[in-house]
């Protein structure tokens, strides 16, 4: 349902449309990156743990309310990985995702299409392919991950470029009061539609093809995303809560 391939102080590119784990398209207006503190925060995975962790980088909730939710995320069986990249120079300043998630210790990717984005980008580089998107070849790399993944939402694609050979930014600043009243309604908006799934199934099987990831699991909590297993995000768990709430303590301390 997401790709986002990312190589350290050159790129970073994701698509950028929702989609449920039947492949249905989602209009939601949260973006799956946070600019932030002077990094770009990168997410794939369920909608309500991306929105949860997006209010909490921008102190929209406390961290006590946030532990709250990260606790609703484990019961939902929701999933969460992430990467923090800086702004002005393209460095990865810190990620929560197992190690197999870098390609030959060089391409990082997440969610469902990143292994076949980051193999194209490899390989196309490797024997000096261009491909016809050009753009350094990324946007060949999340058009192919588009045709070979399923689940893949396609266009539009986020490319935001520190290499000098391919000036390129396709991201917009989001670190602003407009959006962040936007993901705090979301938050708002997902935790009463997750109330009402739980406390009426029924109701949730009638309308469960309009739903996001998140509040599928939460209807059917043991139902896994339908991912590739080898570059799935990780589902929420205690322990991983327990990661992430140290890791996001130690971000907004910095």
């Amino acid at each position: 349902m997401t790709t986002i391939i990312h190589v350290d102080g050159d790129f970073l590119a994701c698509d950028s449309k929702w989609s449920t784990i039947h492949g249905l398209d989602v209009n939601t207006p949260i973006s799956k990156y946070l600019y932030v503190k002077d990094s770009i925060v990168c997410f794939a995975g369920s909608e309500f743990a991306i929105v949860c962790m997006q209010a909490v980088f921008k102190k929209l909730i406390s961290i006590n309310e946030y532990e709250n939710l990260l606790n609703k995320q484990v019961r939902n069986g929701d999933s969460l990985d992430y990467i923090v990249v800086q702004v002005n120079n393209g460095k990865l300043q810190t990620h929560n995702l197992p190690l197999r998630n870098f390609l030959h210790n060089d391409i990082l990717y997440l969610g469902s299409g990143g292994e076949f984005a980051a193999k194209f980008f490899y390989y196309a580089k490797k024997v000096k392919y261009k491909s016809i998107y050009g753009k350094n070849n990324v946007e060949g790399a999340l058009n192919y991950a588009y045709f070979k993944d399923k689940q893949y939402s396609g266009k539009p694609t986020i490319i935001k470029s520190w290499n000098p050979k391919y000036p390129i930014d396709l991201t917009i600043n989001n670190d602003n009061q407009i959006y962040d009243t936007i993901i705090y309604q979301r938050l708002k908006e997902l935790n009463m539609l997750i109330h009402n799934v739980v406390a009426n199934k029924k109701i949730a099987q009638q309308s469960l093809s309009h739903l996001s990831a998140s509040l599928e699991l939460a209807y059917k909590p043991n139902q896994h995303l339908v991912t590739n297993v080898s570059c799935n995000s990780s589902r929420m768990t205690p322990k991983r809560a327990e990661q992430i709430l140290k890791d996001i303590k130690a971000f907004l301390k910095d």
